[in-house]
């Protein structure tokens, strides 16, 4: 799998779309950069993401796994600030 060739953005816009929201929406609720969202939809700056899902399929697990514990990190440091951690089993 070559990872230079230009690779067909996700469905971001599709699915942003159908939810009736616009970017800047999506940018706000999520705290991803408006300019990241927008390049996905262009299927530019997919790369890393392309590649941690190769790496996460050699190892037998999902992407959320390889970065889970950033994300329980980050969240063991706010839930001082009353948010509270989610898991879905």
């Amino acid at each position: 799998m070559q990872h230079e060739e230009m690779v067909e953005g996700p469905k971001v816009r599709e699915v942003r779309e159908s939810s009736g929201m616009s970017i800047r929406q999506l940018a706000t609720k999520t705290g991803v950069d408006r300019t990241k969202i927008s390049r996905w939809e262009r299927g530019t700056g997919v790369r890393m993401i392309r590649e941690a899902i190769v790496v996460a399929n050699a190892l037998g697990c999902t992407v959320e796994e390889l970065f889970g514990a950033l994300e329980e990190e980050n969240n063991a440091g706010a839930s001082n600030n009353g948010h509270t951690q989610r898991h879905s089993e």
